[in-house]
């Protein structure tokens, strides 16, 4: 580590710091949870997005995003 590095684990050792990082994680996962339990067609979509990569492996997987998501455009 040179004399202009951030030591990345020096927030770790401020215990009040660290526990109020972790209590927000959870809180924001516990949302994360909700919302995808309120929008079932989400993991669906990701998964047939995911299969959708695994067979075809494309070259430009952004490119094959942009354009699988794209048909999805206009449904509201």
């Amino acid at each position: 580590m040179g004399d202009n590095a951030v030591d990345d684990s020096a927030w770790e050792r401020d215990q009040q710091f660290f526990s109020s990082f972790l209590e927000a994680k959870d809180l924001e996962s516990e949302k994360l949870k909700d919302y995808v339990q309120l929008h079932p067609e989400l993991k669906n979509l990701l998964a047939d997005f995911l299969q959708h990569i695994l067979v075809h492996k494309p070259d430009d997987i952004k490119a094959t995003a942009k354009e699988f998501f794209e048909q999805y455009k206009d449904d509201q």
